[in-house]
């Protein structure tokens, strides 16, 4: 599929339209860059059904125009959402921990653990290094609760996407 943006461009004194998609790929309109269509967000208003933007840029442009972020304005959104919804959301950890017996169990038996100092927990990231920073533990495999990955928040958040 090739569609081409509607206002032409002057190249070379001849009128000339840009390619939007080339080889399964779309162009973004920010970084002019051409990339796979799971790199755009989903928009029906827009050709392809993608937005113009890539992630990546979308979320440069959203940063830029909303002036940085607002850490205080979230923790009190957050804050009030959470009264609002305090049985709705206990509820639903129950839920959760009832249906994800494996998962709670191995995080149990890993923080008795370390409690009773029978297991130190790292100060850096098994994969990027960094130190300071709050090391979480990861279980490639829950019915192995002691195979433990010691990551910071960013690895541990990369590792969950790639596996859903």
């Amino acid at each position: 599929m090739q569609v081409l943006a509607n206002s032409p461009k002057k190249l070379d004194g001849r009128s000339k339209q840009i390619r939007i998609f080339k080889n399964g790929k779309r162009r973004c309109a920010r970084c002019l860059k051409y990339k796979s269509l799971d790199n755009f967000y989903n928009n029906r208003a827009m050709k392809g059904l993608k937005g113009s933007y890539c992630k990546s840029c979308a979320k440069e442009y959203l940063f830029e125009k909303n002036g940085g972020p607002k850490p205080d304005k979230l923790r009190e959104y957050q804050r009030i959402y959470y009264l609002k919804n305090k049985e709705r959301l206990s509820e639903y950890k129950k839920t959760w921990s009832k249906n994800n017996r494996h998962k709670t169990s191995a995080s149990w038996v890993v923080n008795a653990l370390i409690r009773k100092e029978e297991i130190i927990k790292p100060d850096s990231c098994e994969f990027c290094g960094i130190k300071g920073e709050k090391i979480q533990g990861h279980h490639p495999d829950y019915d192995f609760p002691l195979t433990i990955k010691w990551l910071c928040k960013s690895c541990h958040q990369r590792i969950h996407n790639k596996i859903r």
